[in-house]
């Protein structure tokens, strides 16, 4: 009778209790977004006359997610044999040496920015761990930041003994010291011994340190660091990554859009060469089918066009050579062309889609393109004498219409706009032409669009000094925070620039020494091996007002050494 009394009862408190060892988290206040700090190392960091050493560990605030870790540890430099990963519970987590180290070296073991928590945060940059069995730490420092569109698991490699590597190119071999950049691109590589050093940036994507040309992003130095009794910390290294293309341009795919459009697909954007050739054969009847104009897509450069008279739904032959690649790559062999005809009617009216600067809209740069946009290839010949570019007072403008994309001719004037000037368009449609012949329309019209008045401009002024090149050209832009439009000068170094015609706002200011002639910034690359161009970037904006010279800037590419 007692039994079945108490049996309910105990029934119902291992529910109570059940239910009091399930964990909830608790409702409300916010989500925890602090990565894990670092409470202690062993040895301790800094440490000298390490000897012995088994393991390294260290201990962090917050429990950790282990699958994080992978890819994430470096011991600088590797030693022998390794090491075992050896967690002792989710916040300790030790490295046991599987052998001695070598005697009077400095050592950093290095955890990447990849490491995270349990709740998905990531350490923000990477934890260091200096120590040395020997009774000194190497003091050397040499640091800078990475610029890139993607830097998050950017590297930066030094092999030491510079001279040794000088016409060489060493990133098929792992670097003996390296460290992560920040999510800012910043990156501090330290406790390094006096000796002159190639320093690269490398976003690996497998992280092996070694470079795969075409498949990592590199950065190129511009010479070699040189760490002395003098200069045990250099800052200032810039690095720009870039991804190397040296694979030529190849067709892809031909198809018949309509009865008079074809369109070519390429692996990658191109342009058409000075030996560009296109022929076309109508298989069925054996005769040529002349091609009136081939043009890029103004939109995606990785898509030819080509017009002609009329195709059947018969398949057609033909081959193509002369495209080139933004990176100077030349087709290496005459591509063959094999596609279906298409009888489908062309429903596409020839007219004028758009135009830049737009018409009515805001001030244009006075040394703005003008750019016409239409739905068609135009005819050139017709062209040049339906349209007119003049001023209100119907004086022509003077400069040269490039027809580079038929559908997109652009005018760029001889001179700049001047100053508040408003520039007209004539557009005598009905003697505008087609490569086909048909009119864009049936009347004249008119565009018009407004240059910026020099009183509602700012400019920045300042001088260029430094770097090792004291005879080269300094090219300065300056990057619109708000519109991106870049605006540049050049001239000698240790001499005062200019750049004007500012519209308000906040600018980026950065600088390189063309060193080659091109106007161009050179990156450096591989194959022949080649250094970057020196570059210089500002930390801060600089504010333009309009009537005002913002003065002052320095752009200071180091000391001469």
């Amino acid at each position: 009778m007692h039994n079945k009394a108490i049996l309910p009862i105990l029934c119902l408190s291992g529910l109570i209790l059940i239910s009091c060892a399930v964990q909830r988290a608790p409702a409300g206040g916010p989500e925890d977004k602090t990565p894990p700090g670092l409470i202690s190392t062993f040895p301790a960091i800094d440490s000298t006359n390490v000897a012995g050493l088994e393991y390294v560990e260290f201990v962090f605030e917050e429990n950790l997610n282990r699958a994080s870790l992978i890819n994430q540890i470096g011991f600088i430099p590797e030693i022998e044999d390794g090491y075992e990963v050896d967690w002792k519970n989710d916040r300790r987590l030790r490295l046991k040496l599987k052998s001695p180290l070598a005697e009077n070296q400095t050592y950093v073991v290095q955890i990447g920015t990849g490491l995270k928590d349990r709740r998905g945060n990531a350490i923000p940059e990477p934890v260091i761990l200096p120590f040395s069995t020997g009774p000194t730490i190497d003091k050397g420092r040499i640091s800078g930041r990475v610029y890139g569109a993607e830097i998050k698991d950017a590297y930066v490699l030094a092999y030491p003994d510079a001279d040794s590597l000088k016409d060489k190119f060493p990133l098929d071999r792992k670097s003996p010291y390296y460290t992560q950049v920040n999510k800012d691109g910043h990156f501090s590589l330290g406790y390094l011994r006096p000796d002159t050093y190639w320093v690269f940036a490398l976003l690996d994507n497998d992280r092996d340190r070694r470079y795969r040309l075409g498949g990592d992003e590199v950065g190129f130095p511009v010479g070699a660091v040189v760490l002395d009794s003098t200069h045990m910390d250099i800052s200032g290294i810039n690095f720009r990554l870039t991804r190397e293309d040296t694979l030529a341009p190849r067709p892809l795919r031909a198809r018949a859009q309509t009865k008079r459009i074809i369109t070519l697909s390429a692996t990658e954007d191109v342009a058409l060469g000075p030996d560009f050739r296109i022929t076309l054969l109508d298989s069925v009847q054996n005769k040529d089918v002349p091609v009136r104009s081939v043009w890029v897509d103004p939109t995606d450069q990785a898509l030819l066009w080509m017009a002609v008279d009329s195709l059947a739904k018969t398949r057609y032959l033909g081959t193509l050579d002369g495209l080139v690649d933004p990176a100077g790559n030349r087709q290496k062999e005459s591509a063959s062309l094999s596609f279906l005809g298409s009888e489908k009617s062309d429903t596409t009216r020839f007219r004028l889609q758009g135009m830049t600067p737009k018409p009515g809209g805001g001030s244009a740069r006075s040394i703005a393109p003008l750019q016409l946009q239409f739905s068609l290839p135009v005819d050139s010949a017709s062209f040049k004498g339906a349209v007119a570019v003049v001023d209100t007072h119907g004086v022509g403008i003077p400069g040269k219409w490039g027809f580079g994309s038929l559908p997109v001719p652009i005018f760029n004037p001889a001179t700049p706009w001047p100053s508040g000037a408003t520039v007209v368009v004539k557009l005598d449609f009905p003697n505008l032409r087609d490569v086909w012949g048909e009119a864009a329309g049936d009347s004249a019209e008119e565009r018009r669009f407004k240059i910026w008045a020099e009183e509602e401009l700012g400019a920045i002024s300042g001088i260029v000094k430094g770097g090792q090149h004291p005879d080269a050209t300094a090219v300065v832009v300056a990057i619109s925070d708000r519109s991106k439009e870049q605006y540049r000068v050049s001239g000698p170094m240790e001499h005062p620039f200019q750049i004007p015609g500012l519209p308000e706002g906040a600018y980026h200011l950065e600088a390189f020494l063309d060193l080659n002639g091109d106007g161009v910034f050179n990156p450096g690359k591989t194959l022949p091996y080649q250094l970057a161009e020196p570059f210089v970037v500002l930390p801060d904006t600089v504010r333009v007002r309009k009537r005002w010279t913002t003065e002052g800037k320095l752009i200071d590419f180091g000391e001469r050494r």
